[in-house]
């Protein structure tokens, strides 16, 4: 399921970047044609995209984690008999899990979007 969602946010990265550099690609053009380097040229759609990583990584840990304290004594009573708290795991690990989300979803977008350019680069 992790792989599938994952493959999902590439694609869903991968097109709103090919739809932005489609609709620049007269001014990526005139850049390449006046000496831009292939580097000066993708900066831009790779800081872009890793905003995009950023921003919604950011939105789903402010919007899950108030969505975890409702539903953590859902979650003791339906693991009764064990003691797991989840809400207790995720404060305790919770800049791990900031990291790895943010690592995870800008790396992806980045990568997506560095491929997404590549097409665009050669004059």
């Amino acid at each position: 399921l992790t792989g599938i969602l994952g493959l999902i946010m590439v694609l869903m990265v991968f097109n709103t970047i090919r739809v932005t550099i489609y609709s620049q690609r007269e001014e990526i053009g005139i850049m390449k044609l006046v000496g831009a380097s292939d580097a000066f040229v993708r900066g831009p759609f790779i800081v872009t995209s890793f905003l995009y990583g950023f921003i919604a990584s950011t939105i789903v840990l402010v919007i899950m984690l108030p969505i975890l304290s409702v539903l953590n004594p859902f979650f003791s009573q339906f693991f009764a008999g064990y003691d797991i708290n989840v809400l207790g795991y995720v404060h305790n690990h919770l800049w791990q899990i900031i990291g790895t989300e943010i690592g995870i979803a800008s790396g992806l977008s980045v990568a997506s979007s560095f491929f997404a350019i590549g097409r665009y680069l050669r004059v």
